[in-house]
């Protein structure tokens, strides 16, 4: 080595190439977002500012939870409960001996309609004490068969019920097998009133969930039988019953849509229904009803809208009104630095 390089690295110059290096630094690059300095806005709750705000409130939730609750009164229910009326006396002591059994399961009600239900009128069945949101029920599935034929043999997640004698089960599953299979027939004066069930399922499940070339195979042929059985020349894209049960229920209160009557049932008009009381209800103490309904533009009947708008909105008048009273009583200056607990006396006085 030279006598330069030397001297130069015994007087701190370093290395050529540690010379070349330099020193990086993480230090953000200058920028009045990044140092926090743009203009910002902070707001002072004043009292007045706060009583607007409550009075505001309560003006605009009272109005509309009136309107909320004066759409949902006018829908007109008819509800009949019927699991127990359609069990015959002799056998009520044992009901899921006569549920599962061979007898004559077809039961008669009657029913008065109290006010004019225009059409369409929505006829739906109600379940209760029915946890269709049940782990183990919910996983019992297989959406990719649902959909495609090709995907038939695919039946892992469908335990117990996805094979029979050795062949998969299309659906396959507990919630299709639990298939919903009460049926009602409805006259009116002796005339027929017919239920539509088409497109009583929604438009994106039989599009996209539910194919038009899968169809149903082997089901409802092993032991027991779950519910009602399908057409297997039908494809499960237009099973609307199948489609209508599949989306399943978050609670165990539930209903779901069996059909439509399109014809105006007057005031004082007796419905004779016809019904088979096939689906077993009584293994889990549940519950069997038949509604009609009609609708609203805020759907089908549901106070809870209304009553929750009014009683926030009622909150807050009553909120408005305190502080109002009390800034008028006791007024207080904004800021006043008497009010820092540093400032005020050990006995609690000012």
């Amino acid at each position: 080595m030279s006598f330069s390089a030397t001297s130069s690295i015994a007087l701190g110059g370093g290395s050529p190439d540690s010379s070349a290096a330099k020193i990086t630094s993480k230090r953000p690059k200058y920028s009045r977002f990044t140092q926090q300095e743009l203009p910002a806005c902070k707001p002072i709750l004043t009292p007045k500012w706060v009583i607007l705000t409550f009075l505001l409130s309560g003006v605009v939730f009272i109005p509309l939870g009136a309107i909320c609750l004066f759409a949902s009164q006018g829908v007109i229910e008819i509800i009949d409960r019927y699991d127990t009326d359609c069990i015959p006396l002799s056998s009520r002591d044992n009901k899921v001996r006569f549920i599962q059994g061979i007898e004559d399961k077809r039961c008669n009600r009657t029913i008065t309609v109290t006010k004019t239900m225009k059409n369409p009128v929505y006829v739906y069945y109600q379940l209760e004490n029915y946890y269709q949101n049940h782990r183990r029920y919910v996983k019992s599935r297989q959406d990719g068969q649902l959909r495609s034929a090709k995907d038939e043999n695919d039946v892992k997640s469908c335990a117990p019920e996805d094979t029979v004698g050795g062949e998969p089960i299309v659906p396959c599953g507990l919630v299709a097998w639990s298939l919903f299979n009460d049926t009602y027939d409805f006259t009116r004066n002796n005339q027929k009133l017919s239920v539509n069930k088409k497109d009583i399922s929604w438009k994106s499940d039989r599009d996209s969930k539910f194919g038009k070339n899968v169809f149903p195979k082997n089901f409802q042929k092993g032991s027991p039988i779950g519910g009602k059985s399908l057409d297997p020349k039908i494809p499960l894209s237009e099973q609307e019953d199948l489609i209508v049960w599949m989306r399943t229920a978050a609670l165990p209160i539930f209903r779901k849509l069996y059909g439509k009557i399109d014809t105006d049932l007057e005031a004082g008009d007796t419905i004779k229904v016809l019904l088979q009381n096939n689906y077993n209800t009584y293994s889990f103490n549940g519950k069997k009803k038949l509604v009609l309904s009609t609708t609203s533009w805020l759907g089908g009947r549901n106070d809870f809208l209304g009553i929750a708008y009014l009683t926030v909105g009622s909150i807050c008048l009553s909120l408005a009104v305190f502080f109002s009273v009390l800034y008028l009583a006791k007024p207080r200056q904004l800021g006043d630095p008497s009010y820092l607990s540093w400032n005020r006396s050990p006995g609690g006085g000012r």
